[in-house]
């Protein structure tokens, strides 16, 4: 027999999927049956796929933050890095009075923990600030949790 090659494309970052599975409604019906009500339940199933090389990692920076009241900031993150990271794996800092020393911001929600941000992509998260902060992306900074 012949031999078959297979080629693959070589990816350059993760590639994200969604796997969405939803059961259909089926109804048996038998004879001299009467019809009975009740509630009828059809579950779903979803869950995120990635296809990825090992190397790959993500890297995470605040590109921009613009203050929308007086202590919420809306934050810009960019993964510039090759796999998708969610938010609750890093810890925000914010500097404190035009001092080299950042704080880490508490009380985020599971919204902001739970952000999921892809590779190549920008997400924004409103969080709460210290209101006297100099202002500008750089008055923050991401840290990974050890």
């Amino acid at each position: 027999g012949e031999k078959q090659i297979i080629r693959t494309k070589k990816i350059t970052e993760e590639l994200p999927y969604r796997l969405k599975v939803t059961q259909l409604p089926v109804e048996v019906k038998k004879k001299k049956t009467p019809q009975k009500t009740g509630v009828k339940m059809i579950y779903q199933y979803v869950a995120s796929l990635y296809v990825r090389e090992r190397s790959f990692k993500p890297e995470l920076k605040i590109i921009d933050a613009k203050r929308i009241k007086d202590d919420l900031t809306e934050l810009t993150i960019a993964n510039t890095g090759k796999q998708h990271t969610i938010l609750k794996y890093y810890d925000i800092k914010q500097k404190q009075n035009n001092k080299s020393i950042f704080k880490k911001l508490d009380n985020l929600s599971d919204k902001v923990l739970t952000t999921n941000i892809l590779a190549g992509s920008k997400r924004k998260i409103q969080v709460t600030v210290n209101k006297n902060f100099p202002g500008g992306s750089s008055s923050f900074v991401l840290e990974k949790k050890k």
